[in-house]
């Protein structure tokens, strides 16, 4: 999502140039889809690895959460394990108190 981010919100809001809608449009046609086809492909239920929270799951998790904050969603038809693994996540109740904190900043 790095290509997304960078393009859609650095660019324009920090750097104050234009964005490469070229490289926004390839990570949200080809590379994303790649890297979301292989979570899915791992088949997560609650985690990525073994039966607790780890640091791959923060990774993705957090990443997803930023694709969702810049408009974009995850298309549950195509990818619905990792939509799933995604929604636990996000509404689990250590991860609310969060997400609520952080709205307003989102929100501007």
């Amino acid at each position: 999502m790095h290509a997304v981010f960078h393009n859609q919100v650095v660019a324009p809001n920090i750097r104050k140039v234009a964005g490469d809608k070229a490289a926004i449009d390839h990570a949200l046609t080809t590379s994303g889809p790649e890297a979301f086809a292989w979570l899915e492909s791992l088949g997560p239920e609650m985690f990525l690895i073994g039966n607790r929270l780890s640091i791959a799951d923060l990774a993705v998790v957090s990443n997803l959460i930023t694709f969702q904050y810049m408009g974009h969603r995850i298309d549950g038809a195509r990818f619905p394990k990792l939509s799933a693994y995604f929604r636990r996540h996000i509404s689990s109740p250590a991860m609310q108190p969060v997400l609520s904190a952080e709205k307003p900043f989102v929100e501007q």
